[in-house]
């Protein structure tokens, strides 16, 4: 893990400032089971259909592609750790929901969101120290070595006014949200799950490709892995506990298809990228697996 590992870390952190900010937005409308379906929405969609154009882009002329697998394999063991805790509080709350009060459900899931807030944090730590290693096998070096497009200052003063404008708009998006389940046939369910991720990482799907055919393939897998790992780890518990902190019942119980969807769609990622070598059709496996969800969540 070099600092194509790290620069994927950044860039992940970056880009779900927007998800925090529409979390805190919807949070506060009471739009619960809409943020959980959004968190567990963008995890699907970063693993299956982010990490599966980018494939297809890297593999697009013919030629199987070989990319790194630590940072994929390690990203792949957190997610199972994410997948836990969707599955083991449903699986409590399910077994004990008759015996439970709403106060115990929001014990649990407050608590297990600070165990996995420390594990990303512990992961941050050792992501920063490898990085700042001396590396033995340098990769990508054409790619790395290319002059970045834009400045820290420009990126800043970009991040800064896109972040005020997703603020500004989070309200408007929020009522449009209710107002679309209102009068048409989707569900709340469906544009958490599917709308929402696929517009909010259509851009990430764009920046895979392009790094993959600009020869950038293991910080764009990378990029693909740490936005679904960030998301479970880091937003997440980020819901639950600003819930907690806004006295508001955000909580983890999530229902059996969704944590199933989250298990297997992990596994199938891990299956895909377990020996570092892909080619296209390893892509549309991913891509044909995020479609086979979109059809179950749209007649859920």
């Amino acid at each position: 893990m070099g600092n194509a590992s790290l620069g994927a870390l950044i860039n992940a952190s970056l880009g779900n400032a927007t998800e925090m900010i529409v979390t805190v937005t919807s949070l506060q409308a009471g739009l619960y089971d809409v943020v959980k379906s959004a968190m567990l929405g963008s995890i699907l969609n970063n693993l299956l259909f982010v990490l599966g154009v980018t494939i297809m882009a890297a593999g697009s002329r013919g030629n199987q592609i070989v990319f790194g697998v630590q940072e994929p394999i390690f990203s792949c063991s957190l997610l199972l750790l994410g997948s836990m805790s969707f599955v083991l509080p449903t699986l409590f709350f399910e077994t004990k929901g008759k015996t439970l009060e709403m106060d115990d459900v929001l014990s649990i899931s407050r608590f297990l969101s600070v165990v996995t807030a420390i594990t990303y944090v512990a992961y941050v730590i050792v992501q920063m120290l490898q990085a700042s290693r001396p590396q033995d096998q340098k990769s990508e070096d054409d790619f790395d070595a290319q002059e970045p497009l834009l400045s820290m200052t420009s990126s800043l003063v970009l991040l800064i006014g896109s972040t005020y404008l997703v603020g500004e708009v989070s309200d408007i998006l929020v009522d449009s949200i209710q107002e679309l389940t209102s009068r048409t046939t989707m569900t709340a369910r469906f544009v958490g799950v599917i709308l929402l991720p696929v517009a909010g990482n259509l851009q990430g799907g764009l920046q895979g490709i392009l790094l993959a055919r600009r020869g950038g393939t293991n910080l764009a897998i990378g990029l693909a892995m740490s936005g679904a790992t960030q998301v479970a780890l880091l937003v997440l518990p980020f819901a639950v506990l600003v819930g907690w902190a806004m006295e508001v019942p955000m909580d983890l119980d999530f229902d059996g298809l969704e944590v199933l969807s989250m298990t297997l769609s992990v596994l199938v990622a891990f299956s895909i990228v377990v020996d570092g070598r892909a080619s296209w059709l390893h892509g549309l496996l991913l891509l044909s697996t995020y479609i086979s969800l979109i059809i179950l969540f749209w007649h859920v």
